[in-house]
This record gives C-alpha cells, structure tokens and sequence, in this order.
C-alpha cells in the first residue's frame, strides 16, 4: 500500500505556474490563507519544510494530531512527515515559508544538516515557540527574506539562506537553554546524544524493530542502559519511545477512510488487523473506526 493517507503537496501544488520550478517560496500569510483556504483548512502533510510565524492573529493549529494554540508573535516549524492543517481567525498576518531540501543541501557541507535540529525531529512538543521577547528582531528577519524572495537572483536566495540558518540556531540555542539547565549540560550532553540517535533510529526501523534491546544493539549500549537514558532525558521508557511513535504512523494512515484497516495493519507490519485493532485501542483508548470517526 502506497503512504496515501492524507493529501501530500509539494511546492509545485502550491505555486502558481510562474514560480513552478522554485526550491523556496515566502508568502504573507494573510495572502496565502486568502487564495488557498482548502489547503490550510484540510489534513495535510507536505514533500518539504515549512516556517510559520505568526504576527498577528489567532487560531488552532493541529500537529500530528495534537493541537495547539495560534496567538500573535509565534513560530512553528514542521518537516515533510508531519500531518497537519490549521485554522485561523479573520485578521491573521505573518509569514509563511516552503522550502525543499535542495534548497539549502547545496549550500551545506553536511547534505543531513537540517536533521541536527530538534524542532525538525517529528516531535510536534518542539514544533512551536513563543515570539514575544524577541518579535521585532524576527519579523525584520522574516520581512528581509520575503522582499529578497520577489527578486529572483541568486545572491538575494543566497541570502534567504543565510538568514534561515540565522533563525534555525538561533532557535536551537534557545531550546537548548529552554531543556537543559546551564549547570546541567555538561552533565547531559552525552545522553542527549543517545537518545537523540535512538530516536534518529526509531524513526528509520519503527515498522520492523519494536524492541528496546534491537535498538540498544545499535547503539552499542545495554537494554537497561537506554531505558535509564530516556527516563532521564524524555520521561518515558524506551519502549514508550518505540510505541508513541508506532502509534502515530497509525494515526497518519487511519485518517483516510478509503485505506482499509487490514490495509493500515498490513503496512506496519501488524500479524494481523485483530492484533492491529488490540495494540491500538491498548494505546490511545480508541478503537481505529472510532478514531476516524473523531478525526
């Protein structure tokens, strides 16, 4: 079964046929809610990365299908995996950014750069940050690479370039701080490491590895070791790890009625949709028909 369960876009979807061919798009928001109202209203996942910084403005915004609160002076960030769709209030202004890996890929020495920040990890928890300190500094910022994206030259995409990655370790820094205590980094810099490749390692086997001890192996460590980590670190066990996110590539495929259940068992590797049904309603307290009936 292909990996169809919500609409996919990619930035040619989304563009008009003048600026097809762009790995890079700025938009006003205000501009883009206005023409694509089914898009931002309807489930979606997309083939690229996307920035979202709110102005002004409120509504909800649901990652992953876990929701969020839109309020003015705040940015979002989502990878190509990550299902989403949003709503907004009449009034809403920002900005929004679609960008490809090949955009920046050939402007990095390390091609899996992007991958080294967490708020591109998949965990919707770090997807979302509050503006308010900092709200003039970024909406320059944003205002700078929206007026370079109306001059298509390549120094002003260079630029665009450097600005995001501006933004991107400025958030990085700030979350590091927001996590760690400053006396407690030396301390955890190590775990954070692991865990960090352990859910690098979940994320590429989680269909066919769905033990902690297949995992420890990897990374060369002790089952009882990895548990002690992501205790430490995340708050959850290492099998918690494996099944939260087992159970979200459930939710991503259920969410399209016309993919049967058997089908949905099936592509994660489920003996069979009886045991696929058990191990869901266990986790989420939900059958999958009564999950698609709530979503």
């Amino acid at each position: 079964m292909e990996n169809n369960s919500i609409p996919i876009y990619n930035i040619c979807n989304l563009l008009d046929n003048n600026n097809i061919s762009q790995d890079c798009v700025v938009y006003r928001l205000e501009e883009f809610i206005s023409n694509r109202p089914n898009v931002v209203s309807s489930p979606h996942r997309h083939a690229f990365y996307q920035i979202l910084f709110v102005a002004e403005g409120k509504g909800v915004h649901s990652i992953d299908f876990e929701k969020f609160s839109i309020e003015e002076k705040c940015l979002f960030y989502l990878n190509p995996s990550q299902v989403h769709k949003w709503e907004f209030e009449p009034g809403t202004k920002g900005f929004l950014i679609n960008f490809n890996e090949n955009f920046l890929r050939t402007f990095l020495v390390n091609p899996n750069y992007l991958k080294e920040f967490t708020f591109f990890g998949g965990n919707a928890q770090y997807s979302k940050f509050s503006c308010e300190k900092c709200y003039e500094t970024l909406h320059t910022k944003f205002e700078k690479m929206y007026y370079a994206s109306l001059e298509n030259q390549p120094l002003q995409k260079d630029y665009i370039k450097v600005l995001m990655l501006e933004l991107f370790l400025e958030t990085q820094l700030f979350l590091v701080k927001k996590v760690f205590e400053p006396e407690e980094c030396n301390e955890t810099k190590g775990a954070h490491s692991i865990i960090k490749n352990f859910e690098k390692l979940v994320e590429t086997h989680f269909v066919a590895k769905r033990l902690p001890g297949e995992y420890a192996d990897m990374l060369h460590i002790t089952p009882n070791h990895l548990n002690s980590l992501c205790k430490k670190v995340l708050g959850i066990t290492a099998g918690e790890v494996i099944r939260h996110r087992v159970i979200l590539e459930c939710k991503r495929l259920l969410v399209n009625a016309d993919v049967s259940i058997t089908e949905v068992s099936y592509e994660l590797d489920f003996k069979n949709s009886a045991y696929f049904s058990r191990f869901f309603k266990k986790n989420t307290g939900l059958s999958p028909e009564e999950f698609r009936k709530q979503n």
